[in-house]
């Protein structure tokens, strides 16, 4: 009924063709580098020995540059079981941690006061400053903050941003262009404006005088400086020059506009922010009505908080310019704070949420260690961080779990872009 099979007859199985991802071209590994985060790029090495040269190469190549934009990590204090300079980073993406021990090196008295493009602004109660990334360890001197104001404390600086990375040995063509900005107090209530530019041996002040400037950036394309005054003008400043050079001032002609009759109940920081092109106008409204109970804390001022955002962009009319409202930020998520303000896709990081503002604490004037007349100690500070959601108007808690006091997280958070691979991506 069933014929014999020939013991002769072999029967065989078709094999799949092997996988030569190791086999891949340079160029190849380079374009898909070339669409990776930072982090990812640690993992790109990771795969086998081939991928982890060719990551190696590219980083080390002079035309290498992180394209791709990243989602910030929330930079925060290491815990009271830690070491002072100890600090935590939290990958919204991954939803983790990362902790770093001595993040600030043999500076003992660090303050920050800036973030951008992946480097930290600190300076210390000596005057001394300097740039930091905290992955890598890399660090550039800036001059002392001293030849601008003697014995000017630490904290007086409101904002610090930096006009792109700092340039390394292989850019030299282009580190005169590389520029720090910083606005610091003056006095109470007048601020002064004031660059470094690479090679320079001291800061040099620029600026209106008599000014309260709120905020300032480097447009991504021009390389100039925006700094935002109290009335919600636009300076436009050339730095790259041998002088300060300013060459456009958006003074809006209808500044009422941004103002209504619930305002004075609000303290109003504004911010600029570089979005899809445009120049938005975020206006922070913060109740800030400091209270203290004199029997259950008759020595601490009670907290400020956060209780909503609106958003303007430049629009050009006949008459000139003026802020035009914007009830919506679509799909894009604004990160703010004492880092250089930024925008994000959430389509192309759904980590993020949209329509949002991510926001920390960067009131400096606050500072819990401070006291108020000389009398009552300022009980909070650091603690004003949220997710503000523009379309329901909602406040909602920072997407991590904060173990601090409920009104003072000393130092305050920051948002920093991770530039992980110069330091880890070469071994170090």
């Amino acid at each position: 009924m069933f014929s014999n099979v020939n013991n002769d007859t072999i029967i065989t199985k078709k094999r799949r063709p092997r996988s030569r991802w190791s086999e891949l071209p340079t160029e190849l590994l380079e374009l898909i580098m070339k669409k990776l985060a930072s982090v990812d790029i640690l993992r790109f090495e990771a795969v086998c020995s081939c991928w982890n040269q060719a990551a190696k190469s590219y980083i080390s190549a002079p035309y290498f540059t992180l394209d791709m934009p990243q989602t910030p990590w929330l930079m925060i204090p290491g815990g009271e079981e830690n070491h002072v300079h100890t600090r935590r980073f939290f990958n919204l993406a991954e939803f983790k941690y990362y902790t770093i021990n001595n993040a600030f090196g043999d500076i003992p008295d660090a303050w920050c006061v800036g973030s951008s493009h992946g480097w930290l602004v600190l300076t210390e109660e000596k005057g001394t400053a300097c740039l930091l990334n905290p992955f890598s360890g890399d660090r550039i001197e800036l001059p002392s903050i001293w030849t601008l104001h003697p014995v000017i404390s630490k904290d007086y600086i409101a904002k610090a941003v930096t006009s792109s990375k700092p340039p390394s040995s292989s850019s030299s063509s282009s580190s005169k262009d590389f520029v720090v900005a910083i606005i610091l107090y003056s006095n109470m209530w007048i601020t002064q404006l004031a660059f470094h530019r690479h090679g320079d041996d001291a800061w040099t002040g620029f600026g209106e005088k008599r000014t309260v400037y709120h905020d300032g950036m480097f447009h991504s394309t021009s390389g100039h400086f925006f700094a935002l005054a109290t009335d919600c003008s636009v300076e436009v400043w050339d730095l790259r020059k041998c002088f300060p050079i300013k060459t456009l001032h958006l003074q809006p002609f209808r500044h009422r506009q941004l103002n209504n009759d619930d305002d004075f109940k609000f303290d109003i920081q504004n911010y600029l922010v570089e979005s899809l092109g445009e120049i938005l106008l975020v206006r922070r409204f913060i109740v800030s009505k400091f209270f203290y109970h004199k029997d259950l804390y008759p020595d601490v001022i009670r907290p400020y908080r956060t209780s909503h955002f609106h958003i303007y962009r430049q629009k050009s009319t006949s008459k000139g310019f003026e802020w035009e409202k914007v009830e919506s930020l679509h799909n894009r998520a604004v990160f703010l704070g004492g880092n250089h303000s930024m925008s994000l896709s959430s389509r192309n990081f759904p980590e993020c949420e949209e329509n949002s503002i991510y926001f920390t604490d960067d009131r400096w004037e606050m500072n819990p260690n401070k006291c108020l007349s000389g009398k009552k100690r300022i009980g909070c500070g650091g603690h004003d961080l949220g997710v503000y959601n523009v379309k329901d108007n909602i406040m909602k808690p920072m997407p991590c779990y904060l173990t601090f006091d409920r009104w003072i997280i000393n130092p305050p958070p920051f948002w920093i872009v991770p530039d992980i691979i110069h330091g880890f991506g070469n071994g170090s």
